[in-house]
Formats: C-alpha cells, structure tokens, sequence
C-alpha cells in the first residue's frame, strides 16, 4: 500500500470491503492516513454495521466480534438453504456473511478473520489470519495457511501448512521457533505440514475446508 500510495500520489486511492450478498460494504481511504492492516473503514451507502459476539450481544470497542450489517443493500436468503438463512440473520434485521472483525476509536473497522476459520483450543478463540500474517515474514516461505486439528486435551491445535522455498531447508522446528518470536504461545503453531501447494479458490481464498479434511475424518465434528 505504501508504493502504491507512492506511485500514485495525485490519485484517490482506498481499500474496500465487499461480500456478493451485500455489494459493497464499507471503505477506507487512505487520504486519511496510512492505518494498521485489514482496515476497510466505515459503512458505505445505506448500510448499518455492528459487531455482536456469539450470544448476539453487542461488543466493546477493540474486541472482535462477527460483523453484522442491516440496510436495504442487503440479500433476502440463500436459495434453498433456509437453514444456512437463520445462521445468516440475526433477530431477522442483522445479517452476516460470517466475518470477525474489530472497530477502533474512530469507528473505522478492521477484518481479523473468518468466523468458520477461527480455532478454539483450550476454550481461547485463535484468528489463523494473524498467525498467517507472520508466516509472510519468513523469507523461506512462500505460502501457507493456518487450521485448527484435533486435540484429546485442547480440542483444537493450531497447525501451519506450509509452502517453503524451493531450496529452502528450513524445518518443523524452525517455523515453531520463528513464530514464538512475535506470538503468544497459545497461537503458535503445535505442527507443522509441508506442502507443494496451498489450495486456493480463483480468487486466492485458502480452501481450508479441503485443508482440514483428512485430520477430522471419521469424527461427528467437521468444521
């Protein structure tokens, strides 16, 4: 964002939020000034957001929370889920398409991650996003993404699928050690898989539901 703001410094330029069941949903423009990553601003056009916790109970500033929006912007439905529909809805006016976020002192929100994605281990809510974040530091890795797998003791580990340099050596261990550098250790990664690629829909999203697959087969639960 930096170069780009560089480049093109005559120009507008800002960051967007969109879901294909809201349209656009809000915007942040970096004539503002430059603010932390994941920053995609307020609601645009005729829509309302608010973050509520899983109860449905607003949320402190600074907390994150699952990003609701209400407005005549907003889709009716998914055809022939209705159940996916009631997920979807909050008291029949608030809807979500399932992101975390948090908002900050300005107002101005901020995307941690996907609710689906969240892992859950020990009873603490870890956003893979941010451990993903710092996988990017390490130059001996060229992708990766982060799930949740089952524990006996924690019900969730955090485990790193990793993607390293063609010609890299680095180890299970290395990766561990280079993310208790900037982690708390509840979110540093317990394992660590190697990987030739990370699976990624045409527009890049990991698919970490095909990730996660062979660690909970066989099991009631398959998040």
């Amino acid at each position: 964002m930096k170069q780009i703001l560089k480049r093109f410094s005559q120009a507008e330029v800002s960051n967007w939020l969109g879901a294909s069941e809201f349209g656009f949903i809000s915007k942040y423009s970096f004539k503002n000034g430059l603010k932390e990553e994941g920053c995609v601003g307020k609601a645009v056009f005729d829509l309302e957001l608010k973050l509520f916790n899983e109860n449905g109970n607003p949320v402190k500033t600074g907390e994150p929370g699952i990003l609701y929006g209400r407005g005549y912007s907003m889709w009716e439905g998914y055809y022939n889920r209705l159940q996916a529909t009631k997920e979807a809805y909050l008291d029949h006016e608030w809807g979500t398409v399932g992101d975390i976020a948090r908002q900050d002192e300005d107002g101005d929100f901020y995307i941690v991650d996907r609710k689906n994605d969240v892992i859950i281990t020990g009873g603490i809510n870890v956003y893979p996003a941010e451990i993903e974040n710092i996988l990017k530091k390490n130059e001996e890795i060229v992708d990766s993404a982060v799930i949740g797998v089952p524990d006996e003791k924690w019900g969730e580990a955090v485990k790193a699928v990793v993607v390293k340099r063609p010609d890299s050596a680095i180890t299970e261990n290395d990766v561990i050690e280079f993310c208790r550098k900037y982690l708390a250790g509840f979110k540093i990664p317990k394992s660590v898989d190697f990987v030739d690629q990370v699976p990624r829909s045409f527009v890049g999203k990991a698919l970490k539901k095909e990730l996660r697959k062979k660690y909970w087969e066989g099991r009631d639960r398959q998040i």
